[in-house]
């Protein structure tokens, strides 16, 4: 996070207004590169109380591996956003397995050849991480580079371009520290069982979060897919009514996803055995983070397309003071119903800011759809807390189905006309 310098945001941001792609990667690449050279000498300078921070013991050859796997992992993300960007999703998706196969068969041979602990796992990270951007840079990188028909054009596109690298910085700045807290934000739950729960709560936790990853999972793709989308509409000015249609048809999806994990999450437990059938109350809060990013999403696009990152900190400052607050406040109480809680609440305050500032930044859209469906998240959260009525549940469910439905073919009508 500190090395990427919010960068790999600004390219992403900038895609669709430098004609020259390559030149825009290029820069893009020059002040984390920078940056990663100082973490990367700060990392070894510290690597004692590094190594005890994240193994509890003194790993030096851990320690001196960060000095290939971080820059890696900086130039992986840009080249991977520029396939992303380019909206080449088969190339995309292979990579992104490749990276995971190359980690798994070397754990494999870690785990057989050498020896059975964390260092495998660390080590088979790092050189699936290696490898992968090595072939990323030699096999799509490079091959992109050689279709350069000119080589005056090359030698532009990789010039120092200063004033694009001033105006991404500009955009970028307010983001690092956000990327920091959204870091905190996302794992401080975590933190707080630790402290103040038993090892066995933090498991059933884990296992609660394995279940909610089935949209995490929708998360990823859709995260993806959507951005380059959004980007690219807004360069050629399409009409409002295009984003407000995506506001509609993702909040409703995700909503009715929500709906069918709880009222069929009986069906998930069965694969996981009595001893964590007492975790629906923790799912239930967990499944508020991704639905609820993931309609910030779309809603709060706005903060982005208008350049107007400081919201972005400003979103990121509120909540994860909420959550940190939150969490030393219920989780001693209640335990991990306390950190779901206070995680479900951290991220209901975190899609009402960025939609709001949204609205407030680019066009005023409508809210009916969100307060409707955050309604019917609630009214099943307060059912599974206190009466668990199957019957209940269901009928929530055919209602958010219903409502949903109309109102995307509503919206897909009015695209149309």
């Amino acid at each position: 996070l500190l090395s990427l310098l919010g960068f790999d945001q600004a390219y992403t941001r900038f895609y669709n207004e430098v004609s020259d792609k390559r030149k825009l990667l290029s820069n893009c690449l020059v002040l984390p590169l920078a940056m990663n050279l100082l973490v990367i000498i700060g990392v070894q300078i510290f690597g004692r109380p590094v190594s005890f921070f994240l193994f509890g013991q003194y790993e030096p050859f851990i320690i001196l591996s960060f000095a290939a796997y971080i820059p890696c992992q900086v130039i992986q993300r840009f080249v991977m956003l520029f396939i992303r960007m380019r909206q080449q999703g088969k190339l995309y998706s292979f990579f992104s397995l490749f990276s995971q196969v190359i980690s798994f068969v070397f754990l494999m041979l870690f785990l057989l050849f050498w020896q059975k602990t964390f260092r495998a796992i660390v080590c088979a990270n790092i050189a699936g991480t290696i490898i992968t951007t090595f072939v990323l840079i030699v096999l799509y990188f490079a091959e992109d580079v050689r279709r350069t028909k000119q080589e005056a054009t090359a030698s532009e596109s990789y010039c120092i371009d200063w004033t694009l690298i001033k105006a991404m910085l500009l955009f970028s700045l307010p983001l690092i520290p956000s990327s920091l807290l959204n870091w905190v934000m996302s794992y401080f739950d975590k933190i707080s069982i630790r402290q103040f729960c038993t090892f066995d709560e933090l498991g059933l936790y884990d296992v609660a979060f394995r279940i909610v990853r089935i949209i995490e999972l929708f998360k990823g793709i859709f995260s993806t897919a959507w951005i380059p989308i959004a980007y690219k509409w807004y360069a050629q000015k399409v009409p409002a009514k295009y984003f407000e249609c995506a506001n509609i048809v993702t909040s409703g999806c995700v909503t009715v996803l929500f709906c069918l994990i709880v009222v069929f999450r009986n069906i998930l437990f069965l694969f996981l055995g009595e001893a964590y059938r007492n975790i629906d109350q923790v799912l239930v809060f967990l499944l508020y983070p991704p639905v609820l990013y993931v309609m910030a999403e779309t809603s709060g696009i706005g903060i982005t397309l208008s350049k107007k990152s400081v919201f972005i900190l400003v979103v990121s400052v509120i909540t994860a003071s909420l959550n940190i607050a939150g969490n030393y406040m219920l989780v001693p109480r209640y335990g991990i119903i306390g950190a779901a809680i206070s995680t479900a609440l951290t991220y209901t305050v975190y899609f009402w800011c960025r939609t709001l500032f949204s609205r407030k930044v680019w066009f005023t859209f409508h809210l009916g759809e969100y307060f409707v469906n955050m309604a019917v998240m609630f009214l099943l959260s307060v059912n599974i807390m206190t009466a668990a009525n199957k019957i209940l549940e269901i009928a929530i469910l055919l209602l958010a189905f219903s409502y949903n439905g109309y109102g995307s073919l509503k919206a897909y009508k009015k695209l149309r006309g």
